[in-house]
């Protein structure tokens, strides 16, 4: 069972430090890792959703997710983001929606095509719910897992529609 280049890595990190602690408190005299240098880990993966693979993760979603899944792939947003959105965060006027909080901290505005504001005009505006996906994360990316393997789709993550996004602007020429 080989194990994930980032996962060895870790494992030789606790080892290292685990010695370099026993160097440090005299349980040994000289560490084993000395002079030993870490391998460098490269574990970044582009995986996209061809368009009949999106229509079969669709096809194969439950009926509330199939709008998280087209949003993610209209817009680029992050699984985080999509879920914290809220209806004051949406300008349908300029078209696009406010992040208040993204990744690194920091609030962005997204741009959004037609196809997306027609999504959202679409999205029941109930008045007790501020948000417009009103679902935890951990529930959306169950969902998500078991809708993509009914749909026989390998090795696809949440975080993948993201890539789709980027991957659809830049086939079509778009800066994304």
């Amino acid at each position: 069972n080989p194990r994930n280049p980032a996962t060895v890595k870790q494992y030789l990190t606790l080892l290292r430090s685990t010695l370099n602690l026993a160097l440090r408190n005299g349980k040994i005299t000289r560490s084993p890792f000395a002079g030993v240098r870490m391998p460098k880990v490269n574990n970044s993966r582009l995986r996209y959703l061809l368009d009949e693979e999106e229509t079969r993760l669709l096809e194969k979603s439950p009926t509330w997710l199939q709008p998280i899944i087209r949003f993610a792939t209209l817009s680029g947003c992050r699984q985080g983001e999509i879920l914290a959105l809220t209806w004051a965060d949406v300008d349908l006027e300029f078209g696009a929606v406010h992040v208040r909080r993204s990744k690194n901290g920091e609030a962005r505005t997204v741009p959004l095509p037609a196809s997306a504001l027609r999504l959202i005009k679409q999205l029941p505006h109930h008045l007790r719910e501020e948000r417009l996906f009103p679902y935890s994360g951990s529930y959306v990316s169950h969902s998500f897992a078991e809708s993509a393997e009914q749909a026989e789709l390998k090795d696809i993550r949440f975080h993948d529609l993201r890539h789709t996004y980027g991957a659809r602007c830049a086939m079509s020429g778009v800066d994304s």
